[in-house]
């Protein structure tokens, strides 16, 4: 089996066990994650290679998507700072405790609603480098820049600021991203 099938079948077992995991065959509590990770045309051994730890876990995965759709023109600072933002999310009490269900509450992050994923991920080098960020901000390697922001926006991208950027402290700025804290 070429390198290329295996890597389809993986990822196809993956989207399984999300579908089952999303409807019940895991914890009840955890809603439905759609995920399109890499079109088939792009797959290739150097993502498996190279960031085999992060395919393996769920978690990192969805971190690393999360990841590519919204920081991936932001610098490698900017990344680590969407990363921390979601992880940030999973410790508060005013959010869910996991990252799936940080990343799956209904239009918590622009790309999970505004139609960016459904041409799935087109930049091999980009996601790469997402897989490498999530993976090593989940093995604690980057400390958060953000200062424990659990909120961010993008003011380019939008014509006001959001309702919550008033009521939460402005903690950083980071690439085009400026970073709340609740509290």
């Amino acid at each position: 089996m070429h390198i290329k099938q295996a890597v389809q079948v993986v990822l196809t077992s993956v989207c399984f066990a999300l579908v089952g995991y999303g409807i019940g065959y895991g914890r009840h509590t955890e809603p439905a994650v759609e995920v399109r990770y890499i079109h088939n045309d792009i797959i290739n051994e150097v993502i498996v290679l190279e960031s085999q730890q992060c395919i393996d876990n769920l978690d990192c995965m969805l971190l690393a998507e999360a990841i590519y759709y919204e920081a991936r023109g932001e610098p490698l600072q900017g990344q680590i700072a969407v990363a921390h933002v979601i992880l940030n999310r999973v410790h508060s009490s005013y959010h869910p405790n996991s990252i799936s269900s940080v990343i799956g509450k209904h239009c918590q992050f622009s790309y999970r609603c505004d139609g960016s994923t459904r041409k799935g991920i087109t930049n091999v080098a980009t996601f790469q480098t997402a897989l490498k960020v999530a993976s090593k901000v989940l093995a604690g390697e980057y400390t958060d820049p953000t200062n424990g922001a659990d909120h961010y926006f993008n003011p380019s991208k939008m014509n006001v600021d959001p309702d919550w950027s008033n009521e939460y402290s402005r903690v950083a700025k980071i690439g085009q991203h400026v970073f709340h804290k609740r509290g």
